[in-house]
């Protein structure tokens, strides 16, 4: 049983179904570990954490058993230990926001997430890099239905994974306005303005508004295909189709920032059209844009030509535009751009500031973007750090870099 200078210490069996049962009197594992300088770099600071355990007998229904770590049960324990057969859900080392750790917990668990599981395991161990392959639905599209639900309806928030795309149905139906074709631009409409409030005095959202452009944006950026929005009757169906990162794009974006460009999601949106079409019209621009005015994509077209991305062919109604000789050969055929290296370094500091202004990056992705040795990397962030405007938070392969 826990004593003086002592810290919670969880095993697999402290869980019951999606609960924490602890301290257990009767169990053969002990409920505690003793605090000192060897065991305290193991710890966690006490919160809210998704733990998945990484054995799972056959006959169990599920391969995938997952719970919630609830901080109220360890009676203001300020760090806890996590025994090897867990395998924690964490934030930079650091417990999750509570709605976050409730609703992954219960995306893990559902039947679906279980069937897509068993397809590429066909063993009963859960290891971490299994977890880590899982396609996931986004924090910002999750926290986007729970605050604009139309909680005068019955039925839950659906996740439902799929071979080839996720889908959440939302309860309620569009208001003030807002349609799936104009969903990306439209001003905002906050049907729960006090929950909207709250989840932004919490910090788990931005301003309003900002969640749709911030999903969009979030794939664009990878290459992926933006998500789809649906009104079924008193239902909003999102899909995100399955898709993987694209070289192509990734190198046009490395591109457009190195000369100092910062493509918004219009931009993204045009681009991904035009790596599967050899053209298009301002008339088509308003559509893949979300019925923007056709004033408006005159002059985001006006900005593409003058960002060398694409060329303007013909006049009048008859015009239409095409990728330039350069951004073809960087989106379609795959032929990687070569950098100034005298700009190098300064550009990628700009695209890795940027995309930080987003969300955290670790190591290994900050390696990626700018195509960097880990020594080239820690050199890159150590003067940014210098220079004030990053921190890193959390430790090891957990690490993550944030805007100051």
């Amino acid at each position: 049983m826990p004593e003086k200078d002592t810290v919670p210490l969880l095993y697999p069996y402290h869980f019951s179904r999606r609960s924490t049962e602890w301290p257990i009197e009767s169990g053969k594992k002990p409920n505690a570990i003793l605090l000192n300088h060897e065991t305290k770099r193991w710890l966690y600071p006490d919160g809210f954490y998704t733990v998945v355990r990484r054995f799972s007998s056959k006959e169990e229904k599920l391969r995938i058993v997952a719970s919630v770590v609830d901080p109220c049960v360890f009676q203001g324990a300020e760090l806890i230990g996590f025994e090897n057969h867990l395998n924690v859900f964490h934030e930079g080392r650091n417990g999750l926001p509570e709605v976050l750790a409730k609703g992954l917990t219960v995306f893990l668990n559902s039947t679906a997430v279980d069937d897509n599981f068993r397809r590429f395991s066909g063993h009963t161990q859960v290891n971490a890099t299994d977890l880590r392959l899982m396609k996931y639905p986004g924090r910002e599209a999750l926290l986007n239905a729970f605050s604009h639900r139309d909680f005068t309806k019955s039925g839950p928030i659906m996740v439902k994974h799929f071979k080839d795309r996720l889908k959440i149905n939302n309860p309620g139906m569009f208001i003030g306005g807002v349609t799936p074709k104009n969903i990306l631009h439209h001003d905002p409409v906050a049907r729960n303005r006090k929950l909207v409030e709250i989840l932004q005095k919490t910090r788990l959202i931005n301003r309003s508004n900002m969640g749709v452009p911030r999903i969009f944006r979030n794939l664009l950026m990878e290459g992926k295909a933006p998500p789809e929005y649906y009104e079924d009757g008193e239902t909003i169906k999102v899909i995100f189709p399955a898709s993987g990162l694209t070289a192509g794009f990734r190198n046009m974006i490395a591109y457009l920032t190195d000369k100092g460009h910062e493509p918004n999601v219009d931009h993204l949106l045009i681009i991904h059209y035009l790596m599967r079409h050899r053209r298009i019209t301002l008339q088509d621009t308003q559509e893949i844009c979300y019925h923007r005015p056709e004033r408006v994509m005159d002059e985001i077209m006006t900005e593409m030509e003058r960002m060398e991305v694409v060329k303007s062919i013909g006049k009048g109604r008859g015009r239409f535009f095409e990728l330039t000789m350069a951004a073809h050969k960087m989106l379609v055929e795959g032929i990687s751009y070569e950098r100034d290296k005298t700009l190098d370094t300064e550009a990628i500091k700009i695209r890795v500031l940027s995309l930080l202004k987003e969300r955290p990056l670790r190591n290994k992705e900050i390696a990626q973007i700018g195509e960097l040795t880990r020594n080239q990397v820690f050199k890159l962030m150590a003067s940014l750090r210098k220079e004030g405007q990053v921190e890193c938070k959390g430790h090891g392969s957990s690490a993550k870099w944030h805007k100051v």
